[in-house]
C-alpha cells in the first residue's frame, strides 16, 4: 500500500467504536485515554473525566476543565485524526497479516527522535497497536508499547451525550474574531 493509501483508510474509519489507550508517562505512571466514536461524535476522556466532546456535523467543540469547572466551546469542531502520527515522517509499509482472525496492516513511520511502528486493522481503518523507539542518533535508547484496546459498534448515543456543564462557566471562543486580529 502506498502512504496514500494508509492515510486514505485512517481518514475513513468506521463509525462506531471506543478505544482505551494506555500510555506511560516518563514517571512511570500510567495515563488512560479513552475515546468514543459515534456517527460524527466524539466523546473524549482522561482518568474516567471527560476532557473533550465533538460534534463534526454542528462544529461545535467542548474542552473541558473538570477543575477548575470551566468549559471552552468553539464551532470549529473536526473529526479526531488518526494521521496526526504521520506528520514530518516517513512512512513505509511494511506488509499485511492476521492477527486474532483480523487483517492488519504496518507501517514503520521513522521520525527525529521517535520511529513508530503502527498496527492498523485494515477492516475499519483503526490503529489498534502503537510501538514507539526511541532513538539517539543510531542507538535506540527506549522502546514504548501503547497498550490500546478497541472495541466496535458498542457505542450508543447516550454514551457521546453532549456533557451536562450546568455547574461550569462555559467561554465561548469566537476563531473568526481570533483569526481577523492577527
Amino acid at each position: 500500500m502506498s502512504k496514500e493509501e494508509v492515510i486514505n483508510l485512517l481518514e475513513n474509519p468506521v463509525s462506531n467504536y471506543w478505544i482505551r489507550t494506555i500510555s506511560e508517562e516518563m514517571d512511570g505512571k500510567s495515563m488512560p485515554q479513552e475515546v468514543l466514536v459515534k456517527d460524527g461524535k466524539f466523546k473524549v476522556y482522561m482518568y474516567s473525566d471527560a476532557i473533550q466532546w465533538i460534534d463534526t456535523n454542528t462544529k461545535e467543540k467542548l474542552q473541558i476543565d473538570n477543575e477548575s469547572k470551566t468549559a471552552f466551546l468553539s464551532h470549529d469542531g473536526e473529526a479526531i485524526k488518526q494521521t496526526a502520527y504521520f506528520n514530518d515522517d516517513s512512512a513505509k509499509y511494511l506488509g499485511e497479516k492476521v492477527e486474532n482472525n483480523k487483517r492488519i496492516i504496518v507501517v514503520e513511520l521513522d521520525g527525529k527522535t521517535i520511529d513508530r511502528r503502527i498496527t492498523i486493522n485494515k477492516d475499519t481503518g483503526i490503529i489498534e497497536g502503537i510501538k514507539e523507539f526511541k532513538k539517539s542518533g543510531l542507538i535506540t535508547t527506549s522502546i514504548k508499547n501503547e497498550n490500546i484496546e478497541v472495541k466496535y459498534d458498542r457505542v450508543t448515543d447516550e454514551d457521546i451525550a453532549k456533557p451536562d456543564l450546568t455547574e461550569y462557566k462555559i467561554n465561548e471562543i469566537d476563531w473568526m474574531k481570533k483569526e481577523s486580529l492577527k
